[in-house]
């Protein structure tokens, strides 16, 4: 969504409640051309280690796939990693069992809903290791630290 400085100004509580709630970001404009982006907060849980996350493709109505999840209270955050025709999603959700009895059902609660693939997993311990070891990389520009 892309939006004028004026209209963000006028509305900026609703916006950023808007986007915490989405998980969409708002472009804000100054004559047509963009300035800044309003983008929601990547939800962590209080502990990593369980942390379920789902990693679901769709095809169809994203925006009110993406509407449905958002209201979920076990839904954390849903962070897009593809557009192409189809949406890939990280849903990350602190309620594993109700996940697993709901998530499916809320997706496909529109019949032109399409579900291409669905992977559940479980951070544990060293997945979440190995994720700081390859972020320390990457800032080091792909060195071992050390070096």
């Amino acid at each position: 969504m892309s939006i004028p400085a004026a209209v963000f100004k006028a509305e900026c509580l609703r916006l950023m409640d808007e986007v915490a709630r989405t998980g969409q970001p708002v472009v804000i404009t100054k004559h047509g051309r963009p300035v800044a982006q309003l983008v929601p907060v990547p939800a962590t849980p209080g502990s990593l280690f369980g942390y379920m996350r789902n990693t679901v493709t769709i095809k169809g109505d994203v925006d009110g796939a993406r509407q449905r999840l958002s209201t979920q209270s076990w839904v954390t955050g849903i962070q897009e990693i593809s557009r192409n025709g189809s949406a890939a999603w990280n849903v990350s959700v602190t309620d594993p069992a109700t996940a697993e009895a709901q998530l499916l059902r809320l997706l496909l609660a529109d019949e032109h809903m399409t579900v291409t693939e669905f992977l559940r997993k479980q951070h544990g311990l060293e997945d979440i290791f190995m994720q700081v070891i390859a972020g320390a990389e990457h800032r080091e520009g792909g060195h071992d630290v050390g070096e």
